[in-house]
């Protein structure tokens, strides 16, 4: 005999209708969530009737029914499986569990005592079971099986930020960014407006993944400007590569770390990935940030179903020997270093180069500052980036040492001076200009 209580309650081989009243119905239901197990007069009381019992005797019932006859127990038995599974066969299974719903659980004995919570339990279960499947999809190619499922799950329960997260990687994965965005962004104003609440990290890594544009792996870009004075640099970090696993960049702001770190990569022989950490608010997003910019389609269709993003990261990264860059850390030094340790520890393939202002002080890294440039090369880049910017700018004889000056003033950093427009007003140009020690000087032009 069959017992269907992922909708109305049913029995019998053709899933009619469980016979009687609500009582009769709901005694059947709680048995059937313990098929095969005593349940005592009491608990069945206290489901069917709550603060007011009928009279009763001692003992207790047992339904004598296999517990795959029972749709919630076999669909539990099903999700349970799932997890951990690669994504085709997890598949298999998720989609055999969502198509036992018939409706929401329990649906004509909800106003029972046992039944709220119950329901409330198997209707989790299937919207677990809807995610799940909607992931294993995604990794396998199929962002749209599930839109419609994932759709219904969220117009149901509009505040459920794992479903509204899953549903905009599935329409980005499919090309439809602009849908992604207002799914996530009408989920983040409904949090505020009816919670007071900011969105949690799914969510916010949801949308950056939406605006980035892709979730595929990065490597270095090509150059747009020249890469002056660094050549010592390159030589000294490359052999650090060598014999450390773990390197970090540091020195203040505009330094060139990054670009610095972008040229080592693309020196290196071998795989290199790169995650830019600039952009994150805050530490709950950076494993997902590193498991976006290291996963191909095919590590992400091994990865398994379910598991939490540490899990997939250390996946997507096992049996590899990569050089990942952690660039921009200083906002997430803690939580860099945290996982930074953490995977060093599990993955002997991995190297990791990082930048920051300041050192992430996990076991074994070494440091290379990066310094000023020497006053050659800070003129010469003052220059180039000059005539970028001014067409025809050159540094004459005469006009050298003002630019070996004002470089030397800058730390050997002369890049900021030209985000700014040039050249400078004429009463800016004939005004004397006040150094950073206080002292008059004149005119940087």
């Amino acid at each position: 005999m069959r017992i269907g209580l992922l909708g109305p309650v049913t029995a019998g081989p053709d899933d009619m209708p469980a016979p009687g009243g609500v009582l009769l119905r709901g005694a059947l239901a709680r048995l059937a969530l313990d098929a095969g197990r005593s349940v005592s007069t009491e608990a069945l009381i206290d489901g069917l009737w709550g603060v007011e019992p009928p009279d009763t005797v001692p003992g207790g019932y047992r339904l004598t029914v296999d517990r795959r006859d029972v749709d919630a127990l076999r669909a539990e038995s099903l999700v349970d499986a799932a997890r951990g599974l690669d994504p085709a066969q997890a598949r298999t299974l998720l989609v055999q569990a969502t198509a036992l719903r018939r409706g929401p659980a329990l649906a004509d004995v909800r106003r029972l005592p046992f039944a709220e919570a119950a329901a409330a339990r198997l209707d989790e279960l299937y919207a677990t079971a809807v995610e799940l499947s909607a992931e294993a999809a995604l990794r396998l190619g199929e962002p749209a099986a599930e839109l419609d499922a994932l759709g219904a799950l969220l117009a149901a329960e509009p505040l459920r930020e794992s479903t509204a997260a899953l549903l905009a990687r599935c329409l980005q994965a499919g090309g439809r960014q602009v849908e992604a965005l207002t799914v996530l962004d009408r989920t983040r104003d409904r949090l505020a407006d009816e919670l007071g609440v900011d969105p949690g990290p799914d969510l916010s890594a949801a949308r950056l993944a939406v605006l980035r544009g892709s979730a595929g792996p990065r490597s270095a870009p090509a150059p747009l400007t020249s890469f002056v004075g660094r050549a010592a640099d390159v030589r000294r970090i490359t052999g650090l590569l060598a014999t450390s696993r773990p390197v970090t960049l540091t020195g203040p702001g505009g330094a060139g770390k990054t670009r610095l770190a972008r040229e080592i990569v693309r020196a290196r022989p071998g795989e290199s990935r790169i995650a830019e950490l600039a952009p994150l608010g805050g530490a709950d997003q950076l494993a997902s940030t590193v498991l976006d910019a290291v996963s191909t389609a095919e590590i992400v269709a091994r990865i398994p179903v379910g598991a939490d993003t540490t899990t997939r990261l250390l996946t997507a990264l096992a049996d590899r020997e990569l050089l990942l860059v952690l660039d921009n850390c200083e906002h997430l030094v803690d939580a860099a270093a945290h996982l930074v340790q953490t995977l060093l520890e599990r993955l002997p393939g991995l190297q990791v180069l990082a930048t920051s202002r300041e050192p992430l002080a996990v076991p074994g890294e070494v440091l290379h500052p990066v310094d000023a440039l020497a006053d050659d090369d800070a003129v010469r880049l003052f220059t180039e980036r000059g005539a970028a910017v001014v067409p025809g700018f050159t540094v004459t004889a005469a006009l050298r040492p003002a630019v070996a000056e004002i470089c030397r003033r800058l730390d050997g950093q002369p890049l900021a001076i030209w985000r700014s427009s040039w050249p400078p007003p004429a009463c800016a140009r004939s005004r004397p200009r006040r150094s950073v020690a206080g002292s008059t000087t004149g005119s940087a032009c």
